[in-house]
């Protein structure tokens, strides 16, 4: 093993964007490293093959920058946590994380717009982008799965790290949406492919734009301070987000695979129901009573099976982080599907009301964020009867905002929202509690102040007439 690989042995499980937490590393090997500038500050493209104690290898991108002297030693004190390994001597200086420099950054930029070759790496640029932009990227420390860099608040470069053989499909599905004339997406304005998989997107930034989640809660809370509360102070951008929800479902339909008079796949996520319903119930023995009508809501969908619907592609993990309200008009981002879902899956192609699913729970816990006292999971959240004082004014605010977004939908959608299907109500709430239970889940693992909110969710959906 290589000073490289051992530091990156170390290095790798402490980044945000490493999908293998938890899991102890027996070994990483260096598949490929790709010079990119040789001159100090130099940039090598890494590949890195993590084999993991339990079995499996993953794949990670690590842009390596090196440097020594003055400049050197003040990035290191500014970003310790960038380092990877040091070498010492004359000519020693530390090895890091490349996207920490800024520097580096106008270098991706630079070659992007010559669309460059070296090596085994590919830089596209597409005509449409036709700026002259040059100057540093600054790393958006927001982002968890990859990592981006921001060049003069106009362009994003998306640096993909955990890679999947082929093409990613943030990159497939934003080409194929532009070309058929989809605006509300950002269009890839140039990418790295090489080593094969694509390695990173560059695309329009959305300078001053607001997430639909931060606009969402700001609503909420306003509704709770207001003296006799607003709950329908979010719905006219709901709807506005259902008409566009519409819109794209119908443009990914037009531009990538579908299937005609397909089928749900019911009986395949009833078994994954069935079998996540066992082991939630074991760590959430409250949810045992809740378990026999969920599954009720499952055998009435998969039996209501007929009607006109059809397959498609779908974003996949679409909620309120997901859209950008820039300007008066909404926007969509982030198609590469749920991170830990396998590529084969993340492509398969679905009800799109999967996606309207996944942005009615993102309401559900809209309304009852202001409620929680953050996301440390020692934090004490709000106690049942706390919960319980503000499930009128939070039941309100998302019976308003979720009628106004499915309005929108389902008139963005017209005569093509008889694709759902006569039964789609219940189908929609099968999807919801898929979605509700693997949210008790995840948060009796990783977040217990947030339990409430999809125990909560749970009951609500089964209170509903089917």
């Amino acid at each position: 093993m290589t000073e490289l690989e051992a530091a990156l042995a170390e290095f790798l499980p402490g980044q945000r964007w490493f999908a293998g937490k938890g899991r102890a590393v027996a070994e990483v090997r260096v598949e490929s490293s790709v010079p990119l500038r040789t001159a100090l500050p130099s940039l090598s493209a890494v590949v890195a093959n993590v084999a993991y104690a339990d079995g499996g290898v993953e794949r990670y991108h690590v842009p390596v920058g090196h440097d020594r002297g003055l400049e050197a030693r003040q990035l290191t004190d500014r970003v310790p946590d960038a380092v990877i390994y040091e070498t010492t001597g004359p000519m020693g200086g530390p090895f890091y994380d490349a996207t920490r420099d800024e520097r580096l950054g106008a270098l991706y930029l630079d070659l992007l717009s010559r669309a460059a070759n070296v090596e085994q790496l590919r830089f596209y640029r597409m005509p449409e982008w036709t700026e002259t932009l040059r100057g540093p990227g600054k790393l958006l420390e927001a982002e968890q799965s990859n990592s981006s860099l921001v060049f003069g608040n106009r362009l994003i470069l998306k640096l993909f790290r955990l890679l999947e053989p082929g093409e990613n499909p943030e990159l497939e599905v934003t080409r194929a949406l532009a070309g058929a004339g989809f605006a509300a997406c950002a269009a890839p304005l140039g990418w790295i492919e090489g080593l094969g998989s694509t390695l990173g997107i560059l695309q329009r930034y959305y300078a001053g734009s607001v997430d639909g989640w931060k606009l969402a809660t700001e609503r909420v809370a306003d509704h709770y301070e207001s003296k006799k509360g607003d709950p329908a102070n979010f719905a006219e951008d709901a709807a506005a987000l259902g008409r566009l929800t519409a819109q794209l479902h119908a443009a990914m339909a037009a531009a990538l695979p579908k299937v005609a008079e397909g089928q749900p796949d019911l009986g395949r996520l009833s078994a994954r129901l069935l079998g996540q319903l066992s082991q939630v119930v074991a760590l959430v023995p409250e949810l045992a009573d809740r378990r026999e009508a969920i599954e009720e809501v499952y055998t009435k969908a998969e039996a209501a099976g007929g009607g006109s619907r059809y397959l498609q592609r779908i974003h996949g993990d679409y909620h309120l982080g997901q859209v950008l309200k820039a300007g008066q008009d909404w926007v969509v981002i982030d198609f590469e599907g749920e991170p830990a879902r396998a590529l084969e899956e993340r492509r398969r192609l679905a009800s799109p009301l999967q996606d309207v699913a996944g942005m009615l729970r993102s309401f559900d816990y809209a309304a009852f964020q202001p409620l929680v006292l953050g996301e440390d999971p020692d934090t004490p959240g709000p106690t049942r009867d706390e919960l319980a004082r503000f499930e009128g004014p939070a039941a309100a605010w998302i019976e308003a905002n979720r009628n106004a977004f499915l309005d929108g939908y389902l008139a963005g959608a017209g005569d093509a929202g008889q694709a759902l299907g006569g039964d789609h109500e219940l189908l929609l709430r099968a999807f919801e509690l898929d979605k509700a239970v693997y949210e008790v889940m995840y948060e009796a693992r990783h977040r217990p102040p947030w339990l409430q909110i999809p125990l909560g969710g749970i009951r609500r959906l089964l209170g509903a007439s089917p």
